[in-house]
């Protein structure tokens, strides 16, 4: 399986903190590269000192092929709707991604919990990792949000109260 490293990728710490210095990969550069390397004694005195390091690598580790997966999703979704409006998702990187992961928080919702309830300050944006989404405003019901949305943002970025009000429909565990 092949993957491309951007700028800002990480790579290695696995292997220094889960399998004592074993390498799984190769990583090879293809034209100019800089890299910053740190050994592994480097490696554990940072997360000696900054024990957050550990479970933000940890987190990162976790989230990043979920979200992945979710903008090859999106990008399907583009592919076989041009009148869709692309998502911000769609043209992240792993770099990108990974920031992502660190700052936010995959919640779990059971059958009606509201994600978003209309009129309640807009405090977040989200992005649907799996399963579907009721949308109604008014309470009338006005669409369905499916795996790779994203939603939340405008309210977020508006400053303004929620729009609609999401949440898991009945039929969902």
């Amino acid at each position: 399986l092949a993957s491309r490293l951007s700028k800002g990728d990480s790579f290695g710490e696995w292997s220094i903190s889960h399998q004592r210095g074993f390498r799984n990969a190769d990583i090879i550069a293809h034209g100019p590269t800089q890299a910053v390397e740190f050994d592994e004694d480097t490696y554990r005195w940072i997360i000696e000192k900054h024990p957050i390091i550990q479970a933000r690598i940890g987190k990162i580790r976790e989230l990043l092929p979920k979200l992945q997966a979710v903008r090859a999703r999106a990008r399907q979704k583009s592919a076989h709707d041009s009148t869709r409006t692309r998502s911000v998702i769609e043209d992240m990187n792993s770099g990108q991604f990974s920031a992502f992961a660190v700052f936010s928080e995959v919640k779990r919702y059971q059958r009606w919990d509201a994600v978003v309830v209309e009129g309640d300050e807009a405090d977040g944006m989200y992005i649907l990792l799996s399963g579907h989404l009721h949308v109604a405003a008014g309470g009338k019901p006005i669409g369905e949000l499916t795996e790779a949305d994203v939603f939340g943002e405008l309210g977020l970025l508006e400053a303004r109260g929620r729009m609609a009000t999401i949440r898991v429909p009945s039929g969902a565990a």
